[in-house]
């Protein structure tokens, strides 16, 4: 099969368009092609890529017969004569994966490749590959149509491409590599520094499960004394509430930013975590002081792992994950001189790296987490749209710097939280608009069985 179907845009735009309908089990009329289409449908029939049906329509009873299947009369009882009956041409391409698969094969470069029929929010998360596997792969579809030209699932390690580009794929050389190439870089940086310093990758799907679910762990020191939340936590979890407070730090923020890689640390000269948003890093180090916690305090060994990630990602093959911040998470804060703290602690770590500093308290994780969970438990592709919009965990990370400076201010935390809540009830996928009509249809048989047993 020529690849001037896969190159040439005149020859792929008439591919496209009929791979799409006959994928959604549709044709396309000839009635509704342009002539330069008309004339290329002919071509692709000629090289056995297209196939073509003619249907003579009855005048009486609408009644449609392929010109295989003619007869000299219809069921009706009229007289078929093709001089008087109208008819209808039809084109459908059912060669896929084929059109594709005889260019590019089932590997390319290091990617094992998969042909989906589907589009991207069909795809389940369960399907995919996660990151800590050394299998990489590139899935191609026809249904793919993304604004950029690659989509990922960042703690995976599934490449979408855009239709658009697969004649850059079938050139090997083509732009789409350098997207591709900056992600795997992206990937990479992130496993090797899990590997250096034995931390755990939190590969969670986009719709997280947490180890506590239950968000009075979050705030346990506000109930009960240090020792007993010790004792409750290693009955539950196996692990003093210190240990458990740093984890719940990690599993909010991936509640938070759900497809970014979240590194899980907690140990000897590192911090309690990670997370890489894109092209920038932030450390986390979680703090469940019996009394309040003082970012002073901290200073010397939070310089010490600035100093560590920044010697890391110093060198030229390594510059594409920027130390961004430091995120804070504690119990409670000591708001005595603490915008005067953070100052200080951005101007000891001016050196290294220009840092904002972020805060965030235990009541605030537990709202960030009973909101954001019940909205993925509810709309189940809204962390997809939230994350579809490509700056927009760039604009969380601005709303928060804002909610701790000048003070930390749990009110503005909320109204963020609120932000994202309505962006994620925004433009609701078809798999969701199914599940609400399900459910409709399931509260109008109940009310009928109701009725009916009364």
């Amino acid at each position: 099969m020529s690849t001037k179907w896969l190159i040439e845009e005149d020859h792929f735009e008439i591919l496209t368009r009929l791979l799409r309908r006959s994928l959604m089990g549709g044709v396309v009329r000839r009635t509704d092609l342009s002539e330069k289409h008309q004339s290329l449908c002919e071509e692709a029939v000629d090289e056995d890529l297209v196939e073509k049906r003619t249907l003579v329509i009855c005048p009486e009873c609408d009644k449609r017969y392929t010109t295989d299947s003619m007869r000299d009369q219809c069921e009706c009882g009229i007289e078929i004569d093709l001089r008087n009956f109208s008819t209808v041409i039809q084109y459908s391409c059912e060669k896929y994966p084929e059109v594709v698969e005889e260019s590019l094969g089932d590997s390319i470069k290091q990617f094992s490749i998969v042909y989906d029929d589907c589009m991207l929010d069909q795809i389940s998360p369960g399907d995919l590959v996660p990151s800590s596997s050394s299998v990489q792969r590139l899935h191609i579809s026809p249904l793919f149509m993304f604004d950029n030209p690659v989509h990922i699932y960042e703690n995976f390690n599934d490449v979408f491409v855009s239709w658009s580009q697969v004649s850059s794929l079938v050139d090997e050389d083509g732009e789409i590599w350098d997207e591709v190439e900056d992600f795997l870089s992206y990937l990479d940086d992130g496993r090797v520094l899990a590997d250096r310093n034995n931390l755990e990758i939190r590969s969670l799907s986009p719709n997280p499960q947490t180890s506590a679910t239950d968000t009075t762990w979050y705030t346990k020191l506000h109930r009960v004394d240090k020792s007993k939340a010790h004792q409750e936590s290693k009955s539950k979890f196996g692990r003093n509430y210190n240990e458990q407070f740093e984890r719940l730090g990690n599993e909010f923020l991936h509640i938070l930013f759900p497809h970014a890689m979240t590194l899980q640390g907690g140990g000897k000269n590192q911090p309690d975590g990670y997370v890489f948003l894109k092209d920038q890093a932030y450390l986390v180090e979680a703090k469940c002081y019996s009394n309040q916690f003082k970012i002073f305090k901290e200073q010397d060994k939070a310089n010490r792992y600035v100093k560590n990630y920044s010697d890391y990602f110093s060198g030229p093959e390594r510059s594409g994950q920027d130390l961004a911040g430091y995120i804070f998470i504690a119990h409670e804060f000591n708001k005595s001189d603490f915008q005067r703290d953070i100052r200080t602690f951005r101007q000891s770590n001016r050196q290294y790296a220009n840092i904002d500093v972020i805060c965030v308290e235990d009541t605030m994780m537990a709202e960030a987490v009973e909101l954001l969970s019940d909205l993925y438990r509810e709309e189940p592709s809204a962390p997809w749209r939230i994350y579809s919009q490509s700056n927009f965990y760039r604009d969380i990370i601005a709303r928060m710097k804002e909610t701790t400076t000048p003070e930390l201010d749990q009110n503005s935390f909320s109204e963020l939280l609120r932000i994202l809540v309505d962006s994620g009830k925004n433009n609701e996928s078809d798999i969701e608009q199914q599940l609400r009509s399900a459910m409709r249809r399931e509260s109008l048989i109940g009310e009928r069985l109701s009725k009916a047993l009364t």
